[in-house]
């Protein structure tokens, strides 16, 4: 569980890395919010007005750098994914994008779970497994 100091911690990085670009961080994750319940900073969440759409590499990168502020040696952060045999290549992409990202220190442990019998012999879930 994490405790006050560190989750004001991980705000106060959430808002300098993100800044005015927090609303795009919570439309992909939108349980942000939460972080910042009661809080003035909590105002950048609300307004949302004239926010483009993201594209896929912005979602990537937005994913990559929450992970990389959220995740530590000290508060590791596990991702379940259920029924991936459902998962088209652009979500395995994302995935993958997520969990190949080095370039900081973040300590991720994901676990996938799918069907193998419905999933044929050309499935793009199979990259993940070699």
């Amino acid at each position: 569980r994490i405790n006050q100091r560190e989750l004001h911690l991980i705000q106060k990085e959430l808002i300098r890395v993100f800044g005015i670009n927090l609303p795009k961080l919570a439309r992909i994750l939108p349980n942000v919010k939460y972080m910042f319940t009661g809080q003035t900073s909590s105002l950048y969440l609300d307004h949302e007005t004239n926010q483009p759409d993201l594209n896929f590499r912005g979602i990537c990168f937005a994913i990559q750098c929450f992970m990389r502020i959220v995740s530590s040696k000290s508060r590791p952060v596990m991702i379940f994914i259920d029924d991936l045999q459902w998962a088209d290549n652009i979500s395995l992409d994302l995935i993958h994008s997520v969990l190949s990202d080095v370039k900081k220190s973040s300590t991720v442990l994901f676990v996938g779970a799918y069907r193998s019998n419905e999933v044929q012999q050309d499935h793009a879930i199979y990259r993940f497994l070699d």
